[in-house]
């Protein structure tokens, strides 16, 4: 879950991402690799569309708990193909172990920036894996000039584990989903929190499969991130870099309005839609 990237490209945009660098799910993408590059689904692809539907009613004013004003950079899947090429790197569990998976040097290191990785293997057939931990020694050299000497090298290090899910792991037992996982700080709004923001209703996403629908607005916290603090939070968009939510911005101001909500039958239903 090494991902300190903001999806900005002015210099005081930069000069933020520089203070945001150090721990895992950051949003701050400045040197990211290109992602134009698409790969077709595969059945590890669990969700459906009659599982990820956004044609939830909008919340009554009674259900609204608690408003928050937040401020939001995201995070997506990386996607790359299995490489046996001799300069290929594996990628290795917490032990140390190869896990029989190797990429590019390129993909390695955006792999690592992101925090989960899509394989496709020779056979068309899909894996998915999280960072799991910060080794002891160097997988190889990542080159991303933006960032701090000691985060590189921290990157360098990265070590995976396969995923539960299939667009990757969040914390506390959830798995990732698109356009619903949003990383928080736990510590404001705890894990399992439904969130509602009312910028995000009736904007237009790309589901995996290639649908087009209108979001409803509701959000799951389902991830934490060493980088995301206070008011800050992390949309998840799936296997997606393009992000279509106006309000996020990757900067701290403007902030957006947001709120806690409190609907059993919505809130399970999101629930349900993070487990494995």
């Amino acid at each position: 879950m090494f991902k300190p990237i903001l999806k900005t490209f002015c210099a005081f945009c930069i000069a933020i991402a520089i203070l945001l660098t150090f721990f895992p799910r950051q949003t701050l993408a400045l040197e990211q690799p290109n992602l134009t590059e698409q790969f077709k689904l595969s059945s590890l692809i669990a969700l459906t569309n009659s599982q990820l539907t956004f044609a939830l009613p909008e919340p009554v004013d009674s259900a609204r708990i608690k408003a928050l004003n937040l401020w939001s950079t995201f995070y997506f899947v990386h996607q790359a193909q299995a490489s046996n090429d001799s300069s290929a790197i594996p990628l290795r569990d917490s032990s140390n172990t190869p896990l029989g998976t190797k990429l590019s040097k390129k993909d390695w290191c955006t792999a690592a920036l992101e925090g989960t990785v899509q394989v496709e293997d020779p056979t068309n057939v899909f894996k998915t894996y999280n960072f799991a931990k910060q080794g002891t020694t160097a997988q190889t050299n990542c080159s991303f000039p933006s960032l701090k000497p000691t985060v590189v090298r921290a990157i360098n290090r990265s070590l995976f584990a396969p995923a539960k899910g299939p667009y990757g792991d969040g914390s506390g037992g959830f798995i990732l989903v698109p356009y619903r996982t949003i990383a928080v700080d736990k510590t404001v709004i705890p894990l399992g929190t439904l969130i509602y923001i009312p910028d995000a209703k009736g904007k237009e996403i790309i589901l995996p499969s290639g649908s087009k629908v209108k979001h409803d607005g509701y959000f799951l916290a389902a991830d934490v991130g060493g980088a995301i603090k206070g008011n800050h939070i992390d949309t998840f968009l799936g296997i997606t870099d393009k992000n279509p939510f106006a309000y996020v911005k990757s900067i701290a101001t403007p902030t957006f309005k947001a709120f806690v909500i409190k609907d059993s039958v919505i809130e399970n239903k999101l629930k349900t839609l993070h487990q494995e």
